[in-house]
């Protein structure tokens, strides 16, 4: 993430004296975003996913992601943070919604540049849980492997 990417994120993520709702979703708005640039990026075609549902976007990264990646908490984070947004847009009360973020913010702490990020941050866990993840997509780049066609990707340094 760079630092204008960094600028953005703390311009349009909501304090966290905001709503919860509200920060729910803008922070899904962040990693559907997150998301799509991913996949127009590691797809040939990835634009065409556009106005797929969050989940259907989810499992075609899962499935072209290679498994050296060790990439499972951020898809579990994904996950934990769409379900958490259902619960906001489908339901006006939700008992299990504090349960419901602090899994997506344990999946987030599974990541493992959690320690680096959140070391010396003033965020709260969910904008540090929304922070972590978005970014991590940030550092994964293309490649095309030279004996194939296939696309592979590999973190950046």
């Amino acid at each position: 993430m760079d630092l204008s990417s960094i600028e953005r994120f703390v311009r349009v993520m909501p304090a966290r004296d905001a709503p919860l709702d509200i920060r729910i979703l803008k922070a899904h708005l962040l990693a559907e975003e997150a998301l799509n640039k991913y996949l127009a990026e590691v797809l040939p075609r990835g634009k065409l996913l556009l106005k797929e549902k969050f989940s259907t976007k989810l499992r075609v990264a899962k499935a072209n992601t290679l498994p050296s990646h060790n990439l499972n908490w951020l898809w579990c984070a994904f996950d934990k943070l769409n379900k958490l947004r259902n619960s906001f847009a489908h339901k006006i009360e939700d008992s299990k919604r504090a349960e419901k973020v602090e899994k997506f913010v344990a999946a987030c702490r599974k990541s493992p540049t959690w320690a680096r990020w959140t070391k010396d941050s003033t965020f709260d866990p969910i904008t540090s849980a929304i922070f972590v993840s978005c970014n991590e997509l940030g550092l994964l780049s293309l490649t095309r492997s030279s004996k194939s066609s296939k696309l592979s990707l590999r973190p950046t340094a």
